[in-house]
């Protein structure tokens, strides 16, 4: 695989797109071995990073929904619920987000969904996607639409197909209802919070992904456009890694210890650790 010849690009790299960014920086120099440093980078800058999601991805989503259902019936009224979603990607995170709300009983939601690349933001919006199977056969299959999805309204057959070693498979597009509770935005967290003032954010294999001061300065920005008493849920603990990479070893490995002391430098106290939900308790420090 071709490097980078300039001394600190990849560093750079790093602290601004995180480890996906460096390793999509690689492959685009290993795909387009004529290319230039700077052509790469305009190429990066362009589509940052990749889509790395899939529908149902979090099993977390069920319990946190679940938990907003019975916090709000324990107020005795119904609230509205403003989301907000860090790296969404391509949608597939977000449309499952809404599905589980909606099968939790809450209604009277919105999520607003941002991503730094804007190439994943407009596959999100169009709500389309290409299924690995029959629609009739869509039964409890990991990380795929169920059938259900579609006889409760969620998504829709758009009577297209795709095609696959020889084989023809439909392409769904997320429903009416589905879109109208969901907004995506292109936006860099790193830069500039979010505007707004939501009630619960989510973030998910964003913040391992960055050194420490990347990561405290985005987590800064978010809890910017957080509500006081907001449930904060951050991706779950990494599993231990066998013969890290040096990016590795400087932003995935270190996020589980950063996880444990995050009460001590943010104002926000711990509501499940090990789902990695907290409560936003105030004005920053």
């Amino acid at each position: 695989m071709k490097v980078v010849a300039e001394a600190g690009v990849d560093r750079a790299i790093f602290e601004i797109y995180g480890l996906r960014g460096v390793e999509r920086f690689n492959e685009i120099l290993a795909t387009h071995q004529d290319w230039t440093t700077e052509q790469a980078l305009k190429h990066l800058e362009a589509e940052p990073t990749r889509p790395w999601t899939q529908f149902f991805n979090d099993t977390r989503f069920v319990s946190i929904a679940q938990k907003l259902f019975w916090e709000r019936e324990a107020r005795q009224h119904n609230e509205h619920i403003e989301i907000l979603e860090i790296g969404c990607s391509s949608g597939e995170e977000t449309y499952s987000l809404a599905i589980m709300m909606f099968e939790a009983g809450c209604v009277d939601f919105h999520i607003t969904a941002v991503d730094v690349n804007p190439i994943v933001i407009g596959t999100a919006r169009e709500g389309k996607y290409k299924l690995n199977y029959p629609i009739d056969t869509l039964n409890h299959l990991p990380h795929e639409l169920r059938r259900s999805d579609f006889i409760n309204g969620y998504f829709e057959d758009t009577g297209t197909t795709w095609s696959a070693e020889g084989t023809e498979k439909p392409i769904a597009e997320a429903a009416e209802q589905l879109k109208r509770k969901t907004t995506f935005v292109c936006h860099d967290i790193i830069d500039q919070p979010v505007p707004g003032n939501y009630g619960v954010i989510v973030i998910n294999n964003v913040l391992g992904l960055y050194p420490r001061t990347t990561r405290e300065k985005m987590l800064r920005n978010i809890l910017a456009s957080m509500q006081s008493g907001g449930l904060l849920v951050l991706e779950p603990f990494r599993p231990a890694m066998n013969n890290p990479t040096d990016w590795e070893r400087e932003s995935l490995v270190p996020y589980n210890a950063w996880r444990l002391e995050l009460s001590k430098n943010f104002p926000v106290e711990a509501v499940d650790l090990n789902d990695g939900c907290y409560r936003f308790i105030g004005n920053q420090k």
